[in-house]
């Protein structure tokens, strides 16, 4: 009775150890399963994002993305990793067709909030900077975004390019300072200067709007696209250039909001650990 007994509990760790090996060996090809999806990352896509303090700013932030295949993988990455726009308030994804498709086997895309736009993104480079003449499908986009009132719904709005690299965890201790620091008569009555040491000190891989000057320019946004010249410019440019035009001043940020690292390879991008808020590209 005894020698049956043994036999029994050797049977039974026997099948507990191999239902284990069988989990081990699922959890295996489903790690594999994901990283054909995902590239393989050290930070976690479930990790707990940080709570919110009272006060905080809300934001809503958005991104027009081509569909080539350079800017779909970025924006994969990023939906990914749950990081970006998509820990912002409110985020949309702008393109001409529907990414969310596209990206249906990605872990969250069922939660992505898209705009499909009925018109061609390409647009071609030109005017002193060789930069994308891109103002007038810009232009386009802010009307979409005006007509749905999204300019209003949080109290900041972020315009992102698809290569930069957003932390938007570190945007609240941003804007705070950079409203404290700015004068009492513009108070939140300015738009942020993505790049004080620029030529162009509004550039487009992160543009920082707070809800006022949001409503500045949905009100002479027509005055603008009729008073500005544009024509060899990029979107950012046509910004600045309109906010002097409506006499919406600029501050620059009170802290680390963009470092440009143009023309660097991704391995050498140190400075995400150096408290930016954005760096381009990636």
């Amino acid at each position: 009775a005894a020698r049956v007994e043994a036999l029994e509990k050797e049977r039974a760790v026997m099948v507990v150890d191999s239902l284990a090996q069988v989990q081990r060996e699922q959890e295996v090809v489903d790690f594999v399963e994901d990283n054909s999806r995902c590239p393989q990352s050290s930070l976690s896509r479930k990790r707990k994002a940080p709570p919110k303090k009272y006060g905080e700013p809300t934001i809503f932030c958005w991104m027009l993305v081509a569909p080539i295949e350079y800017e779909i993988e970025l924006l994969r990455t990023q939906l990914c990793l749950n990081t970006s726009l998509f820990l912002c308030d409110e985020h949309l994804v702008i393109s001409n067709t529907s990414l969310r498709a596209k990206l249906a086997d990605v872990p969250g895309a069922a939660m992505m909030n898209e705009l499909v736009l009925r018109q061609s993104l390409h647009v071609v480079k030109g005017g002193p900077w060789n930069t994308a003449l891109n103002t007038d499908l810009f232009i386009a986009v802010w009307n979409e975004i005006f007509s749905r009132r999204l300019h209003l719904r949080q109290e900041w709005t972020i315009k992102l390019d698809a290569d930069t690299v957003f932390i938007p965890e570190r945007m609240p201790v941003l804007l705070h300072k950079t409203v404290q620091a700015s004068s009492p008569e513009v108070f939140t009555d300015f738009y942020v200067n993505s790049c004080p040491w620029c030529i162009i000190k509004l550039i487009g891989p992160i543009e920082v709007f707070p809800r006022a000057a949001m409503q500045h320019l949905f009100e002479g946004f027509e005055q603008c696209r009729k008073g500005v010249e544009y024509g060899d410019v990029s979107e950012d440019v046509f910004l600045e250039r309109c906010f002097a035009l409506l006499k919406v001043p600029a501050v620059n940020p009170n802290a680390k909001l963009l470092l440009p690292a143009w023309k660097v390879q991704n391995a050498e991008l140190k400075h995400c650990k150096e408290k930016w808020a954005a760096v381009p590209p990636f």
